[in-house]
């Protein structure tokens, strides 16, 4: 288990995360929960350096803990001069790409299909994303997500979506080369999904 991975399984607060940057040689960094939002009351997360004149700069802010830290392994990590950033170190949040951010603010987005991949024992949920795009959220195929599974099938055939809660989502960007041809776009991986039920789902309402 590396550094990070420790960091992400130990620290779920401010308080054990400032504790591990201590503990482990880096205290010019800081995590700290700069408001609230109105949305469910959740925090904000700012993650701060020490600059040479030892004010805090913000690097980066997010409702999710767990980008909190990725975002800290990116910076500690990815910053160097001869160093190429690479597309899996940009910290991404359902927010970013979310068709409605308020909803991906929330982990929250608009299924348009479904697909069960038995053989890959996986679950995929085609999601709205901004600019009328789409892309693929995956998750476990359980017995408990099947059930969902046809649940969430019975109501896409009376509507044009139906908005899930994606647990734990982590969100990447790629990009690939097939047959001469530069693929790239984003990808999520959730450990769980929950169903939010909303008789007025429908994505081409104005």
């Amino acid at each position: 288990m590396n550094l990070f991975t420790l960091m992400a399984d130990t620290c779920h607060d401010t308080r054990s995360a400032n504790r591990f940057f201590k503990e482990h040689g880096f205290g010019q960094f800081r995590i700290q929960a700069i408001k609230r939002t109105p949305l469910e009351n959740r925090r904000t997360y700012g993650l701060f350096i020490r600059m040479a004149d030892y004010n805090y700069h913000r690097l980066y802010q997010s409702t999710e803990f767990r980008d909190i830290i990725q975002a800290f392994e990116f910076y500690h990590c990815g910053g160097k001069e001869d160093d190429t950033m690479m597309l899996r170190d940009l910290p991404l949040t359902v927010a970013f790409i979310a068709a409605d951010k308020k909803d991906g603010e929330k982990n929250i987005v608009q299924v348009i299909s479904t697909r069960h991949d038995i053989e890959h024992k996986t679950i995929t949920l085609s999601v709205a994303t901004c600019n009328y795009s789409r892309t693929n959220a995956k998750v476990p195929d359980t017995d408990e997500n099947r059930k969902k599974l046809d649940v969430l099938q019975k109501k896409l055939a009376t509507r044009d979506v139906t908005k899930v809660r994606l647990i734990h989502p982590v969100v990447r960007a790629y990009a690939m080369v097939s047959n001469n041809n530069l693929y790239s776009g984003v990808s999520i991986k959730a450990d769980d999904f929950i169903i939010v039920d909303d008789s007025n789902d429908n994505l081409f309402d104005s």
